[in-house]
């Protein structure tokens, strides 16, 4: 027992030790200031290997063109001053360093329109191997710019785009590449999204681009974002009563033209109708002009159409009982 606690009392004070002289002594008297980009040879360009998470679609609007997403941004690059032996150091491969104290890639997103880093846990480390690579994740709640169009609403699919750059390091001192494959981005966001609410995830795909600001060339990739509206709020609030409203109003004509409520009945369902569509209002999109609003406009111009119908049979009827004129047969059986 004796031995053995020795043992390990030595391998604790090796590890102290190993530890103590790689970040107190070489590595740290060599690294350079966070603020600069960690390189042997300026002339060489720093990789940064980009993905990400979406883990929740938050909010949709339509009227200010928005995208609302909770994302897990994951990036990845090497540091040259910052390695070690895993032998000398009781085989240990990788470290949680505080990301305060490493340089950082100042990768943002093109069309965000807010990006609330400053909502994110304070104290985020970043993990370091061995070989001096740092894996750095954070969380971010991004309000992006997307092109939505709401023509098919409510069975509507919209595109979005994510493009990752560098606000400061042009191609010759950062490339941007990727770690992941997109199917995995893919899957992973699938697997780990939360939000059941309005909107599902269909797929992502991917593009590598250059972007160019005057004499300056920036490397970046833009990932396009599909997503789904789920439509069946929209087609038991919307769809299904219309549908019934309009079934109504048609067989409204199987009341004999004799009867005195079949004008009434109809008026009655030409603001019954009129009281849906300001009530479900709030349901259609605050802009545009969807195809749906069009299928309304259409059902009321019908309801609209066999109240008029009705009104000039009841005009006829009255005509007939009151001075009867001679009346073609055939003219007889269409209206009556």
């Amino acid at each position: 027992n004796t031995l053995h606690i020795s043992h390990i009392h030595l391998v604790l004070v090796s590890a102290v030790v190993c530890f103590s002289y790689l970040f107190d002594t070489s590595v740290l008297a060599e690294v350079p200031e966070k603020a600069f980009r960690p390189v042997i040879n300026y002339s060489i360009p720093t990789h940064v290997n980009i993905s990400f998470t979406l883990s929740a679609i938050l909010e949709v609007d339509v009227r200010l063109q928005l995208l609302t997403s909770f994302l897990w941004i994951n990036l990845m690059w090497d540091n040259p001053f910052i390695s070690w032996n895993p032998e000398e150091c009781v085989e240990v491969n990788k470290l949680t360093v505080s990301a305060e104290n490493l340089w950082l890639p100042d990768i943002f997103i093109v069309e965000s329109n807010s990006m609330d880093v400053d909502r994110a846990p304070t104290g985020l480390s970043a993990y370091v191997s061995s070989d001096g690579r740092i894996k750095y994740d954070r969380p971010v709640r991004v309000t992006s710019i997307c092109n939505l169009d709401i023509f098919y609403f409510p069975f509507d699919q919209q595109n979005c785009t994510f493009t990752f750059t560098s606000f400061l390091y042009t191609v010759d001192s950062m490339l941007l590449g990727m770690d992941k494959e997109v199917w995995e981005i893919t899957a992973t966001s699938h697997d780990i999204i939360q939000t059941q609410g309005e909107w599902e995830l269909l797929g992502i795909n991917k593009a590598t681009l250059k972007m160019l600001v005057g004499s300056n060339v920036y490397d970046q990739i833009t990932f396009y974002v599909a997503i789904r509206r789920r439509p069946f709020l929209y087609v038991i609030n919307l769809l299904v009563p219309s549908g019934f409203l309009i079934a109504i109003d048609a067989f409204s004509f199987f009341l004999p033209a004799e009867s005195e409520s079949r004008a009434p009945f109809k008026i009655t369902l030409l603001l019954g109708y009129n009281v849906f569509l300001l009530l479900m209002n709030e349901l259609l999109p605050a802009s545009g002009t969807p195809l749906i609003s069009v299928y309304f406009a259409l059902c009321l111009s019908l309801m609209v159409l066999s109240l008029l119908e009705t009104i000039f049979i009841t005009y006829l009827l009255h005509l007939a009982t009151t001075q009867p004129p001679p009346m073609p047969r055939w003219l007889h059986s269409l209206l009556l």
